[in-house]
C-alpha cells in the first residue's frame, strides 16, 4: 500500500486550514476515533476543543478523509487552557488509500427520510441573489433598533468580513458593555483585545462607547452575516438580548421567505450507519448545485413525521441508479446530533451495538445479516462514500499513545 508522508509543518498547516473547514476532523483517544470541534487556525496551529479523557499529554493524532484517501496528523500540544481548548502544532502527516471498517445497514424498513436539503456553499448566494427581498426584511428591524441605538448594520455578504470570520471561528459574540472598561466584557463572549482593532477603524472606538455584535445563523447553523449596534452609551445584558432576538427573528423569517433553493422532496434513505448514509434523490433543475463530492448539505432527518432535526453531512459519491441517484455522504455532527443518530441505531438496528472484528486495511468488510447488501448491484467495497478509519490507524503506536 502507498503511504506518502509529509513534514514540513509549512505544508501540513496549509493543508489543514483548507481541509479542516471543510470535512469532519476526528481525533484518536483511546485508539478510537471521535470527532473534535476545530475552532481555528492560528500561528501555524489548530485550535480544537479537546476530549475531557484524552490521557496522552503532548501528542495529538487527528484524522479525516477526502478524494479515497485517508490523512493522519500528528500534532505536538503546544498549548492547554482549563476549558479543554488546545493549540497544536503540526509534526507529520500520513496520506494513504482509505477503505471503510463499519458496517452499513439496511433502511429500507426503518421510517426515516430527509428532506429541505440545500447546498452550504449556495445559502450566501442565494440570499446575494435576492439582496432586495433580503433589504426590505432588514428595513423594519433597523428603523427599531435606531430607536434605541446610535448606528444599526445588517451585513450579509457571500464573503466573509473580519467580524463575521471571528464569529464563525470563536462560536462566540461580541459584546463590549463599555469601551472604557475592557474588564467588562465576561468570559462568553470574545474578548476585547481581539477585536479592539476593528473598533479603531473608521475612529469608532473614539465615537462610540459600546458594541453588540450577533451572527445572522441559517438554520442556527450556517453564519451568512451578522448584526450590529455601535452606542454611543453604554450597554447592558437586555440590550444584548434584544439585539439577539432581533437576528434570531430576522433569520427565521428570512428562511420562511422561500429564498433559498431548498430541495422539499422526502428523499429516502437507503443504508445507514452512525457516521454515514447513503439516500436516493431524483435529477432536478438545481440538482448540480445542490450535490457535488466533498460538498456539505444540510437537511432535516425525520421519523415518520417526527422531526430528528437539522444535520449536516459531506457528500462522498454520488452513482446513478435506474431512475434515481443515490448520493453517499458522511456526517458531519457534534454533540445532540451524534447522540440523536446513536439512538436511532439502537432502536432501528439494535445488531450495530455488537462489537465489530478488526478489519485490516486492506481487507473487505464483514457483512451483518442485516448490514447493507448491495442496494446498486456492486461490491461492498465499492461504496466509499464514507471511507472510515483503517485499523492500523484507529490504533497509534503503543510507544506514542
Amino acid at each position: 500500500m502507498d503511504i506518502k508522508e509529509i513534514t514540513d509543518p509549512a505544508t501540513i498547516f496549509k493543508m489543514t486550514e483548507t481541509l479542516f473547514k471543510q470535512f469532519p476532523v476526528y481525533i484518536i483517544v483511546d485508539g478510537k476515533p471521535k470527532q473534535v470541534k476545530v475552532i481555528a487556525m492560528k500561528n501555524l496551529g489548530v485550535l480544537i476543543q479537546s476530549p475531557d479523557n484524552n490521557q496522552n499529554p503532548t501528542e495529538r493524532f487527528l484524522l479525516l478523509t477526502n478524494a479515497g484517501n485517508l490523512l493522519r496528523f500528528t500534532f505536538k500540544v503546544n498549548t492547554k487552557d482549563p476549558r479543554g481548548i488546545e493549540l497544536l502544532n503540526p509534526v507529520s502527516l500520513a496520506i494513504k488509500p482509505a477503505t471503510r471498517t463499519t458496517n452499513r445497514y439496511q433502511a429500507s424498513k426503518a421510517p426515516i427520510y430527509i428532506t429541505n436539503v440545500i447546498s452550504q456553499a449556495m445559502v450566501p448566494h442565494d440570499l446575494s441573489d435576492d439582496a432586495m427581498k433580503v433589504e426590505a426584511f432588514m428595513k423594519p428591524y433597523i428603523q427599531k433598533l435606531k430607536a434605541k441605538f446610535t448606528e444599526v448594520e445588517f451585513f450579509v455578504h457571500e464573503r466573509m468580513d473580519t467580524r463575521a470570520r471571528m464569529l464563525a471561528d470563536t462560536g462566540k459574540h461580541i459584546f463590549v458593555p463599555d469601551t472604557k472598561s475592557p474588564e467588562s466584557v465576561t468570559d462568553e463572549f470574545i474578548p476585547f483585545s481581539e477585536h479592539v482593532h476593528l473598533m479603531r477603524q473608521g475612529k469608532g472606538l473614539t465615537k462610540f462607547m459600546s458594541e453588540i455584535c450577533v451572527p445572522l445563523k441559517y438554520r442556527n447553523i450556517v453564519i451568512y452575516g451578522y448584526l450590529q449596534i455601535m452606542h454611543m452609551e453604554k450597554t447592558d445584558v437586555n440590550d444584548y438580548n434584544l439585539v439577539l432576538l432581533a437576528a434570531e427573528k430576522f433569520c427565521k423569517e428570512i428562511e420562511a421567505a422561500d429564498i433559498f433553493n431548498e430541495s422539499r422532496l422526502k428523499s429516502s434513505i437507503l443504508d445507514i450507519s452512525g457516521t454515514g448514509f447513503s439516500f436516493s434523490h431524483p435529477q432536478s433543475k438545481h440538482f448540480g448545485k445542490l450535490f457535488s463530492i466533498g460538498g456539505t448539505i444540510l437537511f432535516d432527518m425525520y421519523e415518520e413525521e417526527k422531526s430528528l432535526g437539522t444535520f449536516r453531512a459531506v457528500v462522498r459519491n454520488i452513482k446513478p441508479l435506474e431512475k434515481l441517484f443515490r448520493i453517499g455522504c458522511q456526517f458531519f455532527h457534534m454533540a445532540d446530533e451524534h447522540t440523536i443518530v446513536d439512538d436511532l441505531m439502537k432502536k432501528f438496528f439494535p445488531s450495530s451495538l455488537e462489537p465489530e472484528s478488526s478489519v485490516g486495511s486492506e481487507s473487505q468488510p464483514k457483512i451483518k445479516t442485516d448490514a447493507v447488501p448491495t442496494t446498486t448491484d456492486e461490491p461492498v467495497e465499492a461504496k466509499t462514500d464514507n471511507p472510515e478509519m483503517p485499523e492500523d490507524s484507529q490504533k497509534p503506536e503503543s510507544s506514542k499513545q
